[in-house]
Parts: structure tokens; sequence; C-alpha cells
């Protein structure tokens, strides 16, 4: 019996050549488990998604968030150690791969047209990354020189104008030694 794949699996398996085969296999701490808990039970409940700040809230025993509200009421949110601690798990937790969830900011995905909307999000903003990428490396090989082509016309009026612009500097200069004199 043989199944018939959707153009997503084919994409999924094209991909997969370049994921090396050795993936390293951390094991998750028991906080970090009961962040995939908390985040699988509110994606199964509710369709809203959880912000860091709510998360924090629900598992403040394992960071000491309003502890740390309290030793440090002036402190930013993203300066407090317990959010960058549950970001580092909440990363963890994305990349174990013994979970088939994808987390789509706030929640896991509940349905495949949900994770390709997500994915396809993704891509994007890596593309237009690499794109930026892309122009600085051409940029640094330009090593600092700005290259500009002209087609027929459009080069005799740039000629013009530089020459009127050359003529109006000669002008001011000429007026600035008249009036210092």
């Amino acid at each position: 019996m043989t199944t018939q794949l959707d153009i997503f699996s084919q994409e999924i398996q094209q991909q997969e050549q370049f994921v090396p085969q050795q993936i390293e296999r951390k094991r998750l701490t028991p906080r970090q488990y009961r962040l995939h808990d908390l985040i699988h039970n509110h994606s199964m409940h509710y369709k809203t998604k959880l912000t860091l700040k709510d998360m924090l809230e629900k598992l403040d025993d394992d960071y000491q968030y309003t502890r740390e509200l309290l030793d440090y009421p002036d402190r930013d949110f993203a300066d407090l150690n317990s959010r960058r601690d549950l970001s580092d798990d909440l990363d963890q937790v994305i990349k174990f791969m013994d979970f088939q969830a994808v987390y789509v900011g706030g929640r896991y995905a509940t349905s495949r047209e949900e994770i390709e909307l997500y994915l396809l999000k993704k891509e994007i903003a890596a593309r237009k990354v690499w794109h930026k990428l892309y122009i600085q490396k051409k940029k640094a090989k330009l090593e600092g020189q700005q290259i500009i082509q002209f087609t027929g016309y459009e080069k005799e009026e740039w000629d013009s104008w530089l020459k009127l612009a050359d003529e109006k500097i000669k002008e001011l200069e000429k007026e600035v030694k008249s009036n210092e004199s």
C-alpha cells in the first residue's frame, strides 16, 4: 500500500536532505516539561495565544516571576531574568524532536493550515533577511565605490545636471570669497 504525498510533504522531504542526520538529542528539564504541558493544555482548550507574561504568571513557582518583580520593581520586562529563562526554555521545547507539535507563537498549532500559514510567514521573513544579507555582501564587494549605470539620454541628463551643480558650487564659492574680503 502506497501513500500519496501532497505538495507540503514533498517540500519537507526535499528540505530534509539539508538537515544533519545526527541531531543532538538533549533531554528536557522538568521545568521545560511543565512549560510544554502548559502550552499543550492551553492549545487544546483555548484559541488565544499565551504571552510570555501569561506563561510566567502561570509557572511562577518555576520561574520566581512575582518575587523578581518585588525585588526589582523598576526593571523592564525584557530585562527580567525570569523572562530570559523562560525564553531559553521555550527555545529548547520548540527544538525538542520528541514532541510532534509545532509552536506557532504562543500556542501549538491545531490544524495543518495553521502550520502551513505559520511556516510560510517564517519563510517570507527569512527570505527578507537573506535578501538584506545579499545586498550587504554585494555592497561589501564594491569596496566603497558606488556604481551607477545610465542608459541613453539619462547619462546626458545627469551630466548636464552635474555641470549645473558644479557651476552653482563655483558661484557660491566666489560669493563666499567676495563676502570674506
